[in-house]
């Protein structure tokens, strides 16, 4: 089935499956706490997603991760906040979508590294686990906004919502250089 220009379809939401790695399980104080996250296409239509995720910055997609003791304490971190008050109207653009997002195939994968260093920049030794949801929105850039009109128009259609990834666990252990 495709979807013909300018006809509005929704993609469902198990259309996606997001899921954390990580290369090893335990890290040593002052190590970067590096995983990938793999988002993946389990549909049978092609569809947009963002080509950026970020823990905590102003983009189109966003890994939530609420991270915690072994003993289930929040461990605290770092935050950010973004608004605009007021949005312009901005006409929706093959190059300003594709600047952004990317078209996901059946199959398909998109993966990225990232650190929990950016959100939780002084995690000590012991066991951790964290939980994660990817939000992902289909908008325009900075203070912008697209028509309706032009969003139904657009002959690709994006993913757009959240949903929950596997929980990840690991341990930092202290520096074997300090002593």
């Amino acid at each position: 089935m495709y979807v013909a220009l300018g006809q509005q379809s929704t993609i469902p939401k198990d259309a996606l499956k997001v899921r954390i790695d990580t290369s090893k399980k335990q890290f040593h104080v002052g190590d970067p706490l590096q995983f990938s996250i793999m988002v993946t296409n389990v549909w049978s239509q092609s569809f947009l997603i963002p080509n950026h995720v970020s823990l905590m910055d102003n983009t189109m997609s966003i890994l939530d991760v609420d991270l915690r003791t072994q003993a289930g304490q929040r461990v605290p971190g770092l935050g950010s906040a973004y608004d605009c008050a007021e949005y312009k109207p901005t006409k929706l653009l093959f190059e300003d979508v594709f600047a952004d997002y990317i078209l996901l195939r059946p199959g398909t994968s998109y993966v990225q590294q990232f650190s929990l260093d950016e959100v939780y920049p002084k995690v000590g030794p012991g066991k951790y686990f964290f939980t994660t949801k990817y939000v992902a929105s289909f908008a325009a850039k900075g203070c912008k906004t697209w028509t309706e009109d032009d969003i139904d128009k657009f002959p690709f259609r994006p993913w757009y919502g959240s949903t929950a990834a596997n929980d990840v666990s690991f341990e930092v252990l202290p520096n074997p250089k300090t002593k």
